[in-house]
């Protein structure tokens, strides 16, 4: 900018010629120009007078104009009042030691008129705009700070989401002071995705500018929140930072979203004012299941499927006629539940529920598609037993789940043995936490045969549980419920502990284990975990173990079943890591070829269902032939499950299938054992192995 009446200058120097030729070069600017021949005089002006920028000489007489500048500093900061320095010395030392000091430029002399406006009007120009930012960041500041929302920003830095901003409105919604959040932000429990990382993880994954979610207060309260951000990634796509705002959406929660109807908290909360004022056989409650959904939202997608439940929704509420006896609430994803104050209904109960399921006998149209979706209802009334809203929904929804696990078309009413096969399955819950800390898990492997070398080369880790009574238990009576509680994440760090031990334990007893693998069966729900892949990476260093020589073993259903994106994400992590992934049951679950061309996989698992019949040279061997050709083009390796026979055994090395696994090799078996049978299976020692080595001598055709 170009100097101005209402600048004023302050000149600091001993020679009045200074003086006199600044104020010449200066007087056709009209500024105001005060004088200070010592460094006295200086700082008694500005502590009378407004000055906008000092011209100060490096000697002032005997003072040193650095002291003086020094002392400016502790009042002035270098944008609100820039020091230009006015010096005859040329060293560059004395220069870097004033700017050092805080001034803002320097100026040598003599100088030329044009230097010294060009300098002055420059410094002035920046002292301005930075007021102006300054100005500009003090009151968006206040703005933030008095926001009824959250403003927040989360970074990634080394691998970890951190939260390095948040706004003073934490403490009204949450209770936490910004202080005490910043400190431990794991302080605030995000009920929906299990952290607050969780959540904002998602948030990126699925790049939607908002998520809603539920966060239980310091006070234990529990409150909806609106979380709209904008994720920044830098140029390769990866995430830096999370920018954005969260709302108080508590008071909007009651109705859904998407179909206009009753939430479950408005549902529970209407069923338990009913039942203050009516008798306790007065209520029941129809909890709708819409069978065929699921099949629905992973064919039509995401957006057609939303437009399904809509239509669903709209024709429940056309068949019940807006009756004000009932009340309909969306519960669930594809759930949907009815309150009933049934002694002034025209129909019974289950009359009503038989209504219902004939309502959607007639196909929705949805795009020029007519889907037939099919109800399961189960039914509870309200009673002595069930008196609170919350026995009377988890009644009704046992009701629901019977009828769903067993397939029965009609409404199932509540029953009371329903609640023991519930218990039973507490029972086992409770059993598993106890096999858990008492170490009740075993480890069993199954060695896989290398075709190529006729040597065990490979083995899958498979859990067992040592019951003290009940003896060995088998996966399948026990794993899902695992899966349901969650406990199967703590556990799979300690399969990854018993793996690389094993690893370790294969080359003490003598054993080449430079290329062997070991596989390890993992769910969907573990990939969920947060930091799985930091701290498999820690197991796998404290062992001093290769991750390469680890597999990571998924089922296509539970891959490719929900949160696909997610799911796919925490694989490259792994794979990030230098483990190995293999897609078990491969052929079994969802038409998952188009994948295959991105997916972070290492090798495919025949499923078994493919092997049993080869020798009869049905379909299964042409599907066979088609898997081993389409892994080979993929550079993936291939496992064939279920060799049960020598037969297949000569199929399947005919068909250039490099690993093999089975009965007819070997059968599951405790690790030691296990180590054992190696050791003689590879020397050559084992009944197995010299067959197989007799076997590979001799041509097999398919």
């Amino acid at each position: 900018m170009e100097l101005k009446r209402e600048n004023t200058l302050l000149i600091v120097d001993d020679a009045r010629d200074v003086h006199e030729l600044i104020r010449h070069y200066l007087r056709e600017y009209d500024c105001q120009i005060l004088s200070a021949y010592t460094t006295s005089e200086a700082l008694l002006i500005l502590d009378n007078q407004h000055v906008d920028l000092i011209l100060l000489d490096i000697l002032i007489g005997r003072d040193d104009g650095r002291d003086l500048l020094q002392k400016i500093r502790q009042t002035h900061s270098s944008v609100l009042l820039p020091v230009i320095i006015v010096t005859a010395m040329q060293r560059s030392a004395d220069v870097a030691a004033s700017l050092q000091a805080g001034a803002n430029d320097y100026l040598r002399k003599p100088f030329a008129k044009s230097e010294l406006v060009a300098r002055v009007e420059t410094q002035l120009d920046l002292s301005l705009a930075s007021q102006q930012l300054a100005a500009s960041k003090s009151q968006f500041q206040r703005i933030v700070e008095n926001l009824p929302e959250i403003v927040y920003t989360v970074e990634y830095q080394d691998h970890q989401l951190i939260f390095t901003y948040v706004s003073p409105a934490i403490f009204s919604l949450t209770g936490f002071t910004v202080e005490q959040f910043l400190a431990d932000p794991d302080q605030l429990v995000e009920l929906g995705y299990g952290s607050w990382r969780n959540h904002f993880r998602n948030l990126a994954i699925t790049e939607e500018d908002s998520l809603i979610s539920r966060w239980l207060t310091r006070h234990s309260h529990i409150i909806w929140t609106e979380n709209k951000a904008v994720v920044l990634r830098d140029e390769h796509g990866h995430i830096q930072k999370i920018e954005g705002v969260i709302r108080d959406i508590t008071r909007h929660k009651a109705y859904d979203p998407l179909t206009g109807l009753a939430n479950r908290e408005l549902l529970l909360e209407s069923i338990e004012l009913q039942l203050q004022h009516e008798s306790a056989s007065d209520l029941s409650l129809v909890m709708i299941g819409l069978k065929n959904f699921k099949m629905y939202n992973e064919s039509i997608g995401h957006q057609l499927a939303e437009s399904l439940l809509i239509e669903s929704a709209n024709r429940l509420r056309i068949t019940l006629n807006n009756s004000r006896q009932a009340l309909l609430a969306r519960v669930g994803e594809s759930q949907f539940a009815i309150s009933v104050i049934h002694k002034q209904a025209q129909e019974s109960i289950m009359d009503l529920a038989l209504t219902l399921q004939d309502a959607f006998l007639e196909t929705i149209a949805i795009e020029n598609q007519n889907l037939l979706i099919a109800l399961q209802i189960g039914i509870a009334h309200s009673s002595s037993e069930l008196g609170s809203s919350r026995e009377l929904f988890e009644a009704a929804s046992m009701a629901l789940s019977n009828g769903e696990s067993h397939n029965q078309s009609l409404p199932v009413l509540y029953r009371d043995d329903l609640r023991e096969t519930a218990r039973r399955a507490v029972a086992l819950q409770s059993n598993l936490h106890i096999a858990m800390r008492e170490n009740q898990f075993r480890m069993f492997g199954q060695p896989i045969l290398d075709n190529l070398t006729g040597k065990i080369r490979k083995v899958e880790l498979l859990l067992r549980w040592e019951h003290p009574e009940q003896g060995l238990i088998a996966p399948d009576a026990f794993v899902p419920q695992l899966e349901k509680t969650g406990l199967i994440r703590p556990l799979g760090y300690w399969i990854m502990e018993q793996a690389s031990q094993l690893l370790i334990d294969l080359s003490a007893h003598g054993l080449d284990t430079s290329d062997f693998v070991i596989a390890l069966n993992f769910s969907a729900n573990q990939l969920d975990e947060p930091d799985l892949a930091g701290r498999l990476e820690r197991i796998l260093l404290d062992h001093s173990v290769n991750p390469a020589q680890f597999e990571i073993e998924l089922t296509e259903t539970l891959l490719f079943g929900s949160n696909t994106g997610k799911n796919l994400l925490s694989l490259e992590s792994l794979r990030e890591i230098g483990l190995r992934i293999a897609l078990d049951d491969f052929g079994t679950g969802y038409s998952s070829l188009s994948y295959l061309r991105y997916i972070p996989i290492n090798t495919l698992k025949i499923d078994r269902s493919f092997v049993m019949n080869i020798e009869n040279r049905d379909k299964s061997l042409a599907i066979l032939k088609a898997i081993v050709t389409l892994a080979r083009e993929l550079q993936l390796n291939i496992v064939a499950e279920g060799v049960e026979n020598e037969a297949q055994y000569q199929i399947l090395k005919a068909l250039g299938c490099q690993y093999l696994q089975g009965y007819w090799i070997e059968r599951p078996m405790p690790l030691p054992d296990l180590i054992q049978f190696i050791a003689d299976f590879n020397s050559g020692r084992h009944s197995r192995a010299q067959g197989i080595q007799h076997q590979q001598s001799r041509p097999a055709n398919p």
